[in-house]
């Protein structure tokens, strides 16, 4: 009986696959130009800059209409999965004992359960690498932190002279 139900699931599996595999490029939609496809290196108040196969170009923001950020397939698929693992765990809680009475571990229920957490895992961190991206420096334009001076004070030893010191905060 098990085999009748995880054959169908790993089909379903096998058909998403395909649109899982564009992976981690985001589509950028800037109105009436072509989208780009890549991957977001960074960005800046002005413009966002995308990793392409020729390089990092730079997208004025202004021109940008959406943004589609990569692992919202992966998401939605593995959430189907898990939930298909669960609702079979439900409906079948009360028939997984053998014929000696033990409890059966019921594999074709863990397996779309398992391979559906991972896949979401999967998707949330791609989507979340995808949208921290926009606000990381640009590629070659990293923050420098802020040099705060100090004011000259008088320091004061024992048994010398007094001097001045000189400090920074970083």
């Amino acid at each position: 009986m098990g085999w009748r139900i995880v054959r169908p699931l790993l089909c379903a599996l096998a058909a998403a696959l395909p649109m899982i595999a564009c992976g981690r490029t985001a589509t950028i939609s800037r109105g009436h130009q072509p989208d780009i496809r890549g991957r977001i290196a960074g960005g800046d108040a002005s413009s966002i800059y995308v990793r392409t196969r020729t390089g990092v170009h730079p997208i004025p923001r202004k021109s940008v209409t959406d943004i589609d950020h990569p692992g919202d397939g992966a998401i939605v698929v593995g959430a189907g999965l898990a939930l298909v693992g669960i609702l079979a765990l439900a409906c079948n809680s009360g028939k997984l004992r053998s014929t000696d009475g033990d409890v059966v571990t019921p594999y074709f229920i863990l397996a779309p359960s398992a391979a559906g957490a991972a896949l979401m895992i999967y998707g949330i961190s791609v989507h979340g690498n995808s949208v921290d991206a926009l606000d990381q420096p640009p590629p070659g334009h990293e923050r420098v932190p802020a040099i705060e001076p100090t004011p000259l004070q008088p320091r004061q030893q024992q048994g010398r002279a007094p001097g001045l010191s000189l400090s920074a905060t970083w």
